[in-house]
């Protein structure tokens, strides 16, 4: 897909349309995954992905970076997620966060669901260490 200006509401709201795909995958603890959506724009050209779209357990930063644009350049591009990815240190050794993944990638910005307000972002929350986001909260 793409799209001709860089519009985040439109992009959000994508994300957003994009999470209600997502799948439940099995569980053993009979609690239900979360549906998350995430779209990757880069220079024009945007890509969806959700939960569990082409594996169970996949997380939907991961189908975009790893399974959909494993070899794209995407320094400047900007992913747009309906949850927080998930943190350093919740993958069990040898998996990589989805944080750890947008910051080896290069993204530039990562902007995420909260809420109706303009700004998005939570206070006091920085981008993942190595990111390209210079300072920017995430």
């Amino acid at each position: 897909m793409t799209t001709k200006s860089f519009d985040p509401r439109k992009l959000m709201e994508l994300a957003v349309d994009v999470m209600v795909k997502s799948k439940q995958e099995p569980r053993g603890d009979g609690k239900a995954s979360p549906l998350v959506g995430a779209v990757l724009w880069n220079d024009g050209a945007t890509d969806t992905a959700s939960r569990s779209e082409l594996r169970d357990g996949d997380h939907a930063e991961f189908t975009l970076l790893e399974r959909k644009h494993r070899s794209s350049k995407l320094d400047d591009a900007v992913i747009f997620s309906t949850l927080e990815p998930c943190a350093p240190g919740s993958r069990k050794h040898p998996k990589l966060s989805c944080a750890e993944r947008i910051a080896l990638a290069r993204i530039k910005d990562l902007d995420r669901h909260r809420g109706s307000g303009p700004d998005r972002r939570p206070q006091g929350h920085q981008a993942p260490a190595g990111s390209r986001c210079e300072g920017s909260p995430l």
